[in-house]
């Protein structure tokens, strides 16, 4: 996001690409789905900031942001909510 102007940048990043499904899942094996998607985008938010990352743009359906490597590089990350996976808010 350009921060003077409050606009999405679109950005060609070169590497790896991964795609991942997280679920929480109760003891039993039952998937919870009553987790809010500003709970899902904050404990992601949390843990990049803990790593030194910065949050880059977040809306109602993606948290985008970026997190340093030890060797110089960086992490970008894409999260996104999924239908019938977490209680949008």
């Amino acid at each position: 996001m350009d921060k003077a102007t409050k606009k999405k940048n679109e950005v060609k990043i070169k590497g790896e690409y991964w795609q991942l499904l997280y679920e929480v899942r109760m003891p039993e094996g039952d998937r919870v789905r009553d987790i809010s998607r500003v709970e899902y985008f904050e404990n992601y938010k949390n843990a990049a900031r803990e790593k030194g990352g910065e949050i880059l743009f977040e809306d109602q359906q993606y948290l985008h942001l970026c997190i340093p490597k030890k060797d110089g590089g960086k992490t970008w990350c894409r999260v996104n909510t999924v239908a019938n996976l977490v209680k949008i808010n």
